[in-house]
């Protein structure tokens, strides 16, 4: 039991340590759903770097910072079919945003979760 309760300590920090890296990172970290790329979670530098406060974007699709396009497309084809998308600087334009130039990456984290990183 002892063990037991010893790995549950180490797991509980370990999540607590990550999530707050999520969080308190100065690159704007956002999990979207797969396959309906809605905002799962994200943390106040992704919102800021797109104008946004982090309430706006939470459950809204991904859209809402990244408006359809073939450059998006790509991105998310090659995170899809490869499972990530290396790091590439684009401008990103929504429908309230004529273009904010990012870095931005992503990863398939699961069939049903993708992480995006910009900076």
């Amino acid at each position: 039991m002892g063990i037991f309760k010893n790995t549950a300590n180490n797991r509980n920090r370990e999540d607590k340590v990550y999530r707050e890296a999520f969080l308190r990172t100065s690159a704007g970290l956002c999990l979207l759903t797969h396959p309906d790329f809605k905002i799962f979670n994200l943390n106040d530098s992704f919102a800021e770097i797109f104008g946004f406060e982090t309430g706006d974007l939470k459950g809204s699709l991904f859209a809402k910072v990244w408006k359809k396009c073939e450059e998006r497309d790509e991105f998310f084809t090659a995170i899809i079919r490869t499972g990530n998308a290396s790091p590439r600087e684009i401008t990103v334009a929504g429908p309230d945003n004529p273009g904010t130039e990012v870095v931005i990456s992503g990863v398939m984290l699961s069939k049903e979760m993708i992480l995006i990183t910009v900076f």
